[in-house]
């Protein structure tokens, strides 16, 4: 889950922010479904009893199918011109406790279909409760499957009652238009317009209710898909720490020792469908554009995957297993035109890996991101090494990237501040500010304290203040959660500053 988090990271620097935030629930109704369960009899039973029927929990492998046949068409529609031109997408799936699945999905958009108005915001979604009988098949969806609660105070048993507060935070308030709020995300028009529904059980929705939606794609599937549109780049963070959270688990222990590793397994729920998934192979995440994990290794010092059995003389003496990436990208650099004006973080984007071969080959269509694996500070030399492969480019050998205005400089460390890589700091500030593209406030904060202790930064103060804010970056979503959402930015911000004085 981690890689996955920093390749999709690696996609926003590509493309820029994710626009669009669509999570789409399996519907148990869909026909497609309905129509594949059937009714039997019980031999032991009185033949006058109704037969019984099956429901979709006896059938996850139909579910599974169903549903991965919903993605595919679903996917096909935003790929085909629904949200303008795509750039590119990153989804995973999730499994409820009740067995049906989900998908959380987030967008890209080309830089010239960006989203950047309310009329735009309002031309993809809606959180109005449709016109039953200008849309009646839209109406009847809608109020299916997109009124959120009811829920209040009145009502502390709803499921979604947290301390006396909805944690969605709804009803949400009229609004008759939509504009931009401070959290990354719009308020959507919600005008009070006098148009309700009332459930069956005499239960009354409006505006407040509706939870955010595409039209064409509630009126096409039949089931809930929440479409959010994500307006701010503070969004990204917590929008991928919520589709990459991992499944659900819990574990308690009480008077015992504890041991981790059974107690991950014990608590790991697979349910039937998930089950079924797995076993259909179907994917459980898919990306786009495709992300090649490069990797940083000193020289001789990377790794090789062997089998037990093999001779370690014959491995240490295997020409074709000391070639990596890396060391092929200075190959390529002296050898392939044009290699030379490509550093080896956008390398993957104009040549393609080899494997068989183990050799870099130019391709003209290479729909392919690079990225390197992280490297922590503490790594010494490879740390250096990485900070360097961000900068050169066209080296041809270990002690090119050593090498700076015709000197060979003993070490990548040396390299680095010839470099000015690395003054006043800054190999601190680098590090704080690639883990600040990918971490979150509290895990920024960990990082802090480390480099606090164990680098003995030149000034602290001043590195302090240059990262305040992004160490803080979940102050606001933490002060929502914990209820206190009139907390504007602003002020957050000023009691930033006035906790960086004396």
């Amino acid at each position: 889950m981690y890689q996955l988090f920093q390749d999709f990271m690696a996609i926003t620097r590509h493309c820029g922010k994710p626009d669009i935030f669509l999570t789409m629930t399996t519907n148990p109704s869909w026909p497609e479904i309905d129509d594949n369960l059937f009714t039997y009899e019980d031999d032991d039973d009185d033949p006058d009893q109704p037969r019984k029927r099956q429901t979709a929990s006896d059938r996850p492998d139909i579910v599974a199918r169903v549903f991965a046949e919903k993605i595919k068409a679903m996917l096909k529609d935003t790929k085909g011109g629904l949200f303008s031109n795509v750039q590119g997408f990153v989804f995973t799936i999730e499994f409820q406790k009740c067995g049906l699945p989900h998908i959380h999905l987030l967008i890209f958009l080309r830089q010239a279909f960006k989203i950047c108005d309310a009329a735009h915001v309002d031309s993809i979604v809606s959180a109005q409760i449709p016109d039953p009988v200008a849309h009646p098949t839209l109406y009847a969806m809608v109020t299916k499957c997109m009124m959120h609660g009811p829920c209040s105070p009145e009502l502390p048993n709803a499921p979604c009652m947290v301390d006396g507060k909805c944690n969605k935070h709804f009803p949400k308030a009229f609004n008759p238009e939509t504009h931009f709020g401070e959290d990354g995300y719009p308020e959507y028009a919600r005008p009070d317009d006098g148009r309700t529904y009332t459930n069956p059980r005499g239960q009354t929705f409006d505006n407040h209710n509706v939870v955010p939606y595409s039209p064409y794609l509630s009126a096409c599937y039949d089931c809930h898909i929440n479409v959010e549109i994500c307006a701010s780049v503070k969004a990204i963070k917590y929008i991928h720490k919520y589709i990459y959270k991992g499944h659900n688990h819990a574990t308690v222990v009480i008077g015992q020792d504890i041991d981790e590793i059974s107690d991950h397994i014990g608590a790991h729920y697979v349910g039937p469908t998930e089950a079924c998934w797995h076993m259909l192979e179907y994917q459980m995440h898919e990306e786009k554009p495709s992300v090649y994990r490069l990797p940083v290794h000193l020289k001789d010092k990377h790794n090789i995957h062997y089998d037990e059995d093999d001779d370690p003389n014959v491995l240490l003496n295997n020409e074709a297993l000391k070639k990596t990436p890396l060391t092929e990208w200075f190959t390529a650099n002296a050898t392939l035109p044009d290699a030379k004006d490509v550093g080896y973080l956008d390398f993957p984007q104009k040549f393609i890996w080899e494997k068989k071969a183990r050799k870099w080959k130019p391709h003209s269509q290479c729909n392919v991101i690079g990225r390197m694996y992280f490297v922590s500070p503490k790594a010494g030399e490879r740390f250096y090494l990485s900070t360097l492969l961000t900068v050169v480019k066209g080296a041809e050998s270990w002690e090119d990237l050593r090498k700076y205005q015709g000197e060979l400089h003993t070490s990548f460390k040396a390299a680095c501040f010839a470099r000015g890589l690395l003054e006043d700091d800054g190999e601190w500030q680098k590090c704080l500010q690639e883990a600040g593209n990918m971490q979150t406030g509290h895990q920024l904060c960990c990082l802090f304290a480390i480099i606090l202790l164990h680098c003995h930064p030149a000034q602290p103060h001043v590195f302090w203040d240059m990262n305040k804010a992004k160490l803080c970056d979940d102050l606001h979503h933490r002060l929502i959660a914990h209820g206190t959402p009139q907390m504007k930015t602003s002020s957050i911000m000023a009691f930033i500053s006035l906790s960086s004085s004396p």
